[in-house]
């Protein structure tokens, strides 16, 4: 579990939440017909109302299988900050030398929407003249290969964001700055590969023999 919180507020998402900074938590939402839906927690309600800064609002449309009605409305959600997000600690990165031993940890960011899917992945390559991530992303089928990797781990979708299906499809957790996160199910394989927007370096060791 990741820690997040603002402040006295507290609360915890799966591991797969560890690369993104904030997190939205639902707080109110406003139907265009005036109806008001609006969280009870005080603590929360308080925060709302000092931090106006941190809340972010997502128009919506909701159905109801009752009436068959639609209603749009407005959601709220405040921010609240990763308590164990790392930054880049990428200070020096050497290429081409003899004899190391690398451990590249890395962030791929798929934006599908507005919402963002983030992968973890760790590089590891030793002996002579050790390859550079630069080698891997210019190799074919780079990103495929990754994602195929944590996939055939069979981790929880909880754990690592991403599971796949009997049918060939997967699932996935996805989130962004302004709502709660969500999970996309069903999905087909190639619409993840192709929402790949960046790749970020932000741990790097190396070690000379």
């Amino acid at each position: 579990m990741t820690n997040f919180g603002f402040m006295e507020l507290k609360t915890q998402f799966g591991k797969w939440s560890e690369h993104h900074k904030t997190l939205g938590v639902f707080v109110k939402r406003e139907y265009k017909d005036g109806e008001v839906v609006i969280t009870q927690d005080k603590l929360m309600q308080d925060y709302c109302e000092k931090y106006p800064d941190r809340l972010k609002s997502k128009h919506i449309r909701t159905f109801s299988k009752i009436d068959q009605k639609q209603r749009e409305a407005v959601d709220f959600f405040f921010l609240i900050d990763n308590l164990e997000y790392q930054e880049s600690n990428i200070e020096s990165y050497d290429v081409g030398a003899s004899n190391a031993e690398q451990i590249t940890s890395i962030r791929l960011k798929f934006l599908l929407g507005s919402n963002l899917l983030i992968l973890d992945h760790e590089y590891k390559t030793e002996g002579s003249f050790a390859r550079t991530f630069c080698n891997l992303i210019n190799s074919n089928n780079c990103v495929e290969d990754i994602i195929n990797e944590i996939m055939d781990l069979e981790s929880p979708l909880e754990e690592v964001g991403i599971s796949k299906n009997d049918s060939g499809t997967v699932n996935i957790i996805v989130a962004n700055d302004i709502s709660y996160p969500d999970v996309i199910e069903d999905i087909e394989i190639n619409e993840v590969y192709k929402s790949l927007v960046a790749v970020e370096i932000y741990k790097h060791t190396e070690i000379i023999h």
